[in-house]
C-alpha cells in the first residue's frame, strides 16, 4: 500500500475563495451550534416555569401538589 500526496496548483484567487468557504462552513456549524444551545435552554426554562405553575396550582389539602404525588407514587414511595 502506498501513500499518495496529490498537490494541485490553482489560481489565487480561487484558493482564497476555498479558504472563505470553509471559514464560513466552520463558523456556521459553531454559530449553529451556540444557537442550539440558546433554544434549549429557553425551552428548558418554560418547560420548568410551566412545571412549577403547575405544581402551584394542583395543591392538595395537605400541602403536597398532585404532580408530586403521582412522582413519589413511580418511584415506589409512599405519599
Amino acid at each position: 500500500m502506498a501513500v499518495v500526496e496529490r498537490t494541485f496548483v490553482i489560481d489565487e484567487s480561487i484558493a482564497k475563495q476555498l479558504d472563505e468557504l470553509v471559514l464560513f462552513d466552520e463558523q456556521s456549524e459553531f454559530v449553529s451550534e451556540v444557537l442550539a444551545k440558546q433554544i434549549y435552554q429557553i425551552n428548558k426554562e418554560k418547560l420548568l416555569k410551566k412545571m412549577q405553575t403547575l405544581r402551584q396550582s394542583t395543591k392538595a389539602p395537605d400541602g403536597i401538589s398532585t404532580t408530586d404525588m403521582i412522582y413519589q407514587l413511580r418511584q415506589g414511595g409512599q405519599v
